[in-house]
């Protein structure tokens, strides 16, 4: 524990790609540098952000919000206005190792969303030398890591690829094999004791909310999960509250 805190210091104190974070921002606009502050505050805070930017350990998470609907909320509307600054100053840090996967999706009743996977390739690859048979049975023969990539890279979408099956789905966001399968089987089913919503334990004054996943308390899949993510929280709340939330978020994205 004591060496992976050590670890994670000296990543974040390292200059990284010769001071580009810096250099990037010394040329925004300050509302832009706000927007993506917010942008990264919401989605530390919210969408379980820093688990796959810090750690190698989830493969991705997903950030919803509305683009267009009936009431106009700040926290959604400051995080568009985040992510659309973000890709206009995208290009000035470079992030070889993470994807930003963003779809938008209309409803019948004029609501229009953003859909935003954020995917850690290290922990991707990782993810797809474990489950490979699995995904390769549900994608086709085609897949593999470097054609998943190359297709996220080129502008496919998360869903698409894995042709929307929600057990790939949950597998990918970190929830593991047995509660990505048992919820794919469960859709629609009241919960019982035996698989139910599980959150992982914060640590004390914690403003950021932990994963929270559905499956069975006792397995020990399951539990090996819940010790990996409260560890990491427990590591990167350390952090957090030192650390301004738009520093954190450009250079761990542009860590190599």
């Amino acid at each position: 524990m004591k060496h992976l805190l050590i670890t994670c210091l000296c990543f974040l104190t390292t200059p990284l790609f010769g001071g580009v974070v810096d250099d990037a921002l010394r040329q925004m606009p300050l509302n832009d540098k706000l927007f993506i502050k917010e942008f990264a505050k919401t989605n530390f805070k919210w969408n379980q952000m820093a688990h796959v930017i810090y750690f190698d350990n989830k493969p991705m998470c997903l950030a919803t919000s509305w683009i267009k609907s009936p009431q106009k909320q700040f926290m959604h509307v400051s995080w568009i206005k985040g992510w659309q600054s973000f890709k206009k100053h995208e290009h000035l840090f470079p992030h070889p190792n993470f994807i930003f996967d963003a779809q938008i999706e209309s409803e019948e009743d004029g609501w229009k969303t953003i859909k935003l996977f954020i995917i850690n390739k290290r922990s991707l690859l990782k993810c797809f030398n474990e489950h490979f048979d699995l995904f390769k049975f549900v994608v086709g023969e085609s897949f593999s890591f470097e054609w998943f990539v190359c297709e996220l890279e080129r502008g496919a979408h998360i869903f698409d690829l894995i042709k929307n099956d929600e057990e790939l789905l949950g597998i990918l966001l970190g929830y593991g094999q047995e509660s990505a399968k048992a919820f794919k089987n469960q859709a629609g089913q009241n919960l019982n004791d035996t698989y139910c919503i599980i959150d992982v334990p914060m640590p004390a004054r914690c403003k950021l909310f932990p994963v929270a996943l559905m499956g069975n308390p006792a397995s020990s899949e399951v539990k090996a999960l819940i010790l990996d993510y409260e560890r990491e929280l427990n590591i990167f709340w350390n952090v957090y509250k030192q650390t301004d939330p738009l520093k954190l978020f450009l250079e761990c994205i542009c860590g190599e």
